[in-house]
């Protein structure tokens, strides 16, 4: 979980204007970048009575809800890529990756999936869908990433 001083310099990084509020459509975004993974459906839930533009104090009591992290999601993602490996490899087709994430859950537009593809290796043997994950998961740690903006 992210510490008081990391929300507030979220915040004030989607806080371009200086106004002292974010967009309501922003705030998934920033709760994302700090490391929580709320679905669309869990995000609208938390969003749900909230003014189109959110607060410092608001935006703290929304990120301080009880919400997935990526760690949470890990065992769930290599359940479902397991039901996909009708062979019991540990791979998985780069095209059947690609329709799974377009279709399936929240899913991806192309350019996402275009993006996503070329932050992966694909061999002609498919994807080690565990490494796969474990890059998703670990790619959200908060603590292991360089500060937004560093001088």
């Amino acid at each position: 979980m992210a510490s008081e001083a990391e929300v507030k310099e979220c915040f004030e990084i989607f806080d371009r204007s200086s106004s002292g509020t974010i967009a309501k459509h922003e705030v998934g975004t920033a709760i994302r970048a700090l490391g929580k993974c709320p679905t669309n459906e869990e995000l609208a839930a938390v969003l749900e009575g909230c003014p189109e533009q959110v607060d410092l104090a608001t935006f703290q009591q929304l990120y301080a809800k009880p919400m997935p992290t990526a760690a949470d999601q890990r065992q769930p993602m290599l359940d479902a890529f397991k039901a996909l490996d009708k062979d019991g490899t540990g791979k998985i087709d780069g095209s059947q990756l690609r329709q799974i994430l377009a279709t399936l859950g929240d899913v991806l537009s192309s350019d996402e999936i275009d993006n996503l593809f070329k932050e992966v290796s694909i061999g002609n043997d498919g994807l080690d869908y565990t490494a796969f994950v474990d890059t998703l998961v670990n790619s959200y740690a908060l603590a292991d990433r360089p500060p937004p903006f560093s001088e």
